[in-house]
């Protein structure tokens, strides 16, 4: 483990994050050896772990924003928080960013880290907290920051449920979290119904004002078209589908739906209101852009004219010129084993219940229609694409997160959980009904719902096309930080968030140190 101020060993790369040329520099570093099993002593192997800093705006006093990475490269991460380092001149603050392990460069087993259980299998969130708890010390040693420095988790999706379960389980270690887009509560007992997630996806396009039952129809054109080889070979012709990839069969029309469905919902989880390329390059309001063109489909389509449609959205998010089935088969650009890591989590501890239930609740194809039915298909899922490295049933543990973790903040504090009311994973968020959210305030724990937000849109880099909640709800995060800092300030008092409203800007641009916000 090193720091640009102590330059012991010359691996630092100076990166400037993508898209965003204002940002300052970061530098990657790695640690020093890490357990590849923090709780057992039956064996020794060790790795290191990447992870990218910032000291340009750390003063003594200052905080540290910690980011504990997610299911994917760190640098994914880094780009894509642009909140962190706007807010970072104002607290005086020290950035680091650590991967979470088995992704991007930090591999326990190099290439290997994916052959077998008995590697892959040290693949877990308890596992990743604790090298962020390992690294956090080391890294105020190494890089002379105060060790009283408070350290502030910052995360979003799958990083914001790792700063929530930090604070749970390491609370001497973080002083407070930011937790965006955290579906905490959505595994067995958490009370998030199985078809949370399709019902949020279609509550997004009707939000951005087109009616996208005809979506249902699309799917089901896509099945009866895939129903023979004459309606294959259209399908085929209307989607460009990759030669490597064919629709010999209707196993492979599924894979199709799976494809179009998978676009579907990233649109709606990334529906920010200004071009992006987090997941993928993608217009502003991406869904309505998809809702142009339901509206222009004939008042009585043909199954034709309906697959032009799905191809015609799905192309919105998968922009190559031809339909590809399988990455893997095709040429992923990025090292096809590490596709697998997430999906193996959800086959041993992340069981996050959420399936398709059809209509009304939403316009997919149904593929569950309980619990019962949800488990059958992913325990069908997981012993498909990983018994072959000795995956069994066992390894699914549906309570893993409820009994690690659970889901009670009734004696935690220094939390603040944000949702957006159009992101689809928002629907795992903590509402007035977990224990200890509803009267959290007197232990500074909070919760933001979010009206016309997708995922983590508020850990972004502020924008002049934000709509002013966003912007209010920054505003207000920053105040509560503030009160964590300095104890002698009183506790916040939330106000109402401002009603959503498009901004009438038309020409979008990045806003760098501009807090408030206009914001009071």
């Amino acid at each position: 483990m090193f720091c640009w101020k102590e330059i012991l060993i010359s691996f630092s790369l100076i990166v400037f994050i993508a898209a965003v040329e204002k940002y300052p520099q970061y530098s990657e570093g790695y640690s020093l050896d890490i357990p590849v099993d923090h709780f057992s002593y039956t064996k020794d192997d060790t790795f290191k772990i990447r992870y990218f800093y910032n000291l340009t705006f750390y003063k003594p006093g200052g905080p540290i924003f910690f980011y504990p990475g997610n299911e994917g490269s760190l640098e994914v991460f880094a780009d894509n928080s642009g909140i962190i380092w706007d807010l970072a001149p104002l607290f005086n603050a020290a950035i680091i960013f650590i991967e979470h392990r088995y992704w991007g460069k930090s591999l326990p087993f190099g290439n290997d880290s994916f052959t077998d259980v008995s590697r892959i299998g040290h693949m877990t969130s308890i596992q990743a907290i604790a090298d962020f708890a390992m690294i956090l010390p080391l890294f105020k040693k190494t890089c002379k920051i105060l060790n009283d420095a408070k350290i502030i988790a910052i995360g979003g999706s799958y990083g914001g449920m790792l700063a929530a379960w930090m604070k749970l389980k390491y609370p001497e270690l973080i002083h407070g979290v930011w937790a965006s887009s955290a579906p905490v509560v959505w595994f067995n007992g958490g009370g998030t119904p199985i078809g949370g997630y399709g019902n949020r996806v279609q509550k997004s396009f009707e939000f951005l004002g087109c009616n996208p039952r005809i979506l249902f129809d699309g799917f089901n054109a896509i099945k009866i078209l895939g129903k023979d080889v004459q309606g294959r070979q259209a399908l085929t012709d209307i989607f460009k589908v990759n030669p490597k990839t064919p629709l010999n069969s209707e196993a492979d029309v599924q894979k199709l739906l799976t494809f179009v469905q998978t676009a579907i919902e990233n649109l709606a989880m990334t529906n920010y209101p200004y071009p992006t390329t987090f997941l993928a390059s993608l217009p502003a309001w991406p869904v309505k852009v998809a809702c142009s063109f339901i509206n222009q489909t004939p008042s009585n389509p043909s199954i034709e004219d309906l697959a032009n449609l799905m191809k015609n959205i799905s192309k919105i998010y998968f922009s190559t010129d031809l339909t590809c089935l399988d990455a893997i088969i095709c040429g992923n650009p990025e090292n096809p084993k590490l596709a697998d890591v997430w999906d193996f989590q959800k086959c041993t501890e992340i069981i996050i219940e959420l399936c398709p239930i059809g209509p009304p609740n939403d316009f997919f194809p149904q593929l569950c229609t309980d619990r019962d039915s949800f488990l059958k298909t992913r325990k069908q899922f997981c012993s498909d694409n990983y018994k072959h490295i000795g995956w069994t049933a066992d390894f699914m543990r549906e309570n893993a997160i409820r009994d690690i973790y659970g889901w009670d903040f009734s004696q935690s504090s220094n939390i603040i959980f944000t949702d957006g009311t159009i992101d689809p994973w928002g629907a795992g968020g903590v509402t007035n009904n977990t224990p200890g959210i509803s009267d959290g305030q007197n232990r500074q724990i909070f919760n933001f719902i979010i009206e016309g937000s997708a995922h983590h849109l508020d850990l972004r880099q502020p924008s002049s096309c934000d709509p002013e909640n966003i912007k209010n709800v920054r505003y207000q995060i920053v105040q509560i930080i503030k009160t964590w800092l300095n104890p002698s300030l009183p506790i916040y008092q939330p106000k109402p968030l401002p009603a959503f409203a498009f901004s009438n800007v038309t020409n979008c641009e990045y806003l760098y140190n501009q807090y408030p916000w206009n914001q009071h």
